[in-house]
């Protein structure tokens, strides 16, 4: 799509220097700390504990992420803006990455509610923290390898689903879940150190002065960059894609386990070894996605992922539904690791083709703001759909049980399919953003 590519909302500064393979690879590294907390943290063992054992159910789990995602959605683009007023965002990713590791640690320790309080803690650092790490992507890349670097970050990344993997059949299944907690947040630190220390950020002066540094800054900065969405050809249509897409991804990967043990019925082991499968795949399969984002744009990249989607969610409800074998769970797997790794590695060269780079942070904050969203709506509406609950002796759910929860997320890959065709079709027809 040249015309796409043309339109292109920045470009690299003459003499910019060329960020160096340290730098790159510290921040590729930092990839599997943050993938071994979300695929092990939240995709398994959370929810394990909380279901196996202590009596939960998915509304426990998805009510909690909804209100850490709600509480998120007011911290990210804060955050965002105040690393772009800053001089320099790597303090902020450190501070936010040991928060997160600090109450990850702690999980199982202190009982059912007191661990709920923490994991609440740990998403809103760690998805704040991605904010961050996201925005840096244009310190370790060019505009012209970006689509690579991005790429080659999501397929190192999945070796710490690899690692969630191994720590689940071999320490959480001997020794409990509290202790793979404790495994994740050791290996999370020692994979953050790399990024902390030895990436290096081009020079460059504070944005926005010392105001914009701090808070009451940095809300005046982030909420000026909602605004501005509309001035980005395609920039909106492109946010509420996004919302869509990533309710879909992110709930389906946060109760795909408790799905292939309680809906499927596949043993805990087998699911561990379909999750392996899928990782393998989005692992070989995130640099191939790299250099189809850099060479056809990822507004394409983005579309033959979400028809991709459509067909996995659909076998997935035609298991149950329409009695089909079981087995089938064993191809769900691998094609979701092809479809994930496309849709992370297509995700935000999607977002830098259509703003300014010096905006990253700012607009990064509003992009991750569209996916706290989802993932307040999406647990939530997961929990409300497959459970039904009885609090203070009102009944909340429909209880229609996994399979109908999976059918809506079918709707929502759907809508975020027309959105994105939206955006790439305003985004070619123009001759690129309004000057600032």
């Amino acid at each position: 799509m040249p015309t796409v590519r043309r339109a292109s909302a920045h470009k690299e500064p003459a003499g910019a220097s060329v960020p160096s393979r340290l730098s790159a690879g510290s921040w590729i590294l930092y990839d599997v700390s943050n993938t071994i907390f979300f695929a092990g943290v939240t995709g398994i063992f959370f929810p394990l504990w909380v279901v196996n054992d202590m009596g939960g159910s998915d509304a426990t789990i998805g009510f909690t992420v909804a209100g850490a995602m709600l509480a998120n959605l007011l911290v990210a683009p804060v955050f965002g803006a105040m690393s772009d007023g800053a001089r320099r965002r790597l303090p902020f990713l450190a501070v936010l990455s040991m928060v997160a590791i600090a109450s990850t640690f702690l999980l199982g320790t202190l009982g059912l509610s007191a661990s709920l309080a923490l994991f609440g803690v740990s998403l809103v650092a760690m998805h704040t923290a991605v904010v961050v790490y996201n925005a840096l992507l244009v310190e370790v890349s060019t505009e012209a390898n970006r689509g690579l670097i991005g790429g080659i970050g999501v397929g190192v990344g999945y070796l710490g689903a690899l690692l969630a993997v191994a720590i689940g059949l071999t320490l959480a299944e001997d020794q409990g879940y509290v202790m793979a907690f404790r495994a994740v947040g050791a290996i999370m630190l020692v994979l953050t150190l790399p990024v902390v220390f030895l990436l290096r950020e081009r020079p460059r002066e504070a944005r926005g002065g010392r105001d914009d540094a701090d808070a009451h800054g940095a809300i005046y900065s982030a909420g000026r960059a909602v605004r501005d969405a509309r001035r980005y050809p395609g920039l909106l249509n492109l946010l509420i894609g996004r919302f869509f897409y990533y309710l879909a991804v992110q709930t389906a990967s946060i109760f795909a386990f408790l799905y292939g043990t309680e809906t499927i019925g596949f043993s805990e082991t087998k699911v561990y070894v379909v999750l392996a499968i899928g990782v393998v795949t989005a692992i070989g399969s995130a640099p191939l996605w790299g250099r189809l984002s850099d060479r056809l744009g990822p507004f394409l990249a983005v579309r033959f992922v979400l028809a991709g989607w459509l067909v996995v969610l659909l076998c997935t409800v035609a298991i149950p539904w329409l009695g089909l074998p079981r087995d089938l769970y064993w191809v769900v797997g691998p094609a979701s690791g092809l479809l994930i790794a496309g849709t992370w590695v297509s995700d935000r060269p999607l977002l830098l083709s259509l703003i300014p780079e010096r905006r990253a942070g700012q607009f990064f904050g509003v992009h991750s703001m569209t996916g706290r969203l989802a993932t307040v709506a999406g647990p939530a509406a997961w929990g409300f759909i497959a459970s039904r609950e009885t609090w203070s002796g009102f009944g909340v759910g429909l209880g229609l049980g996994q399979t109908a929860a999976v059918a809506s997320l079918m709707v929502s890959a759907a809508l975020a399919l027309v959105f994105v065709w939206r955006s790439g079709r305003e985004h070619a027809a123009s001759s690129g953003p309004q000057p600032d």
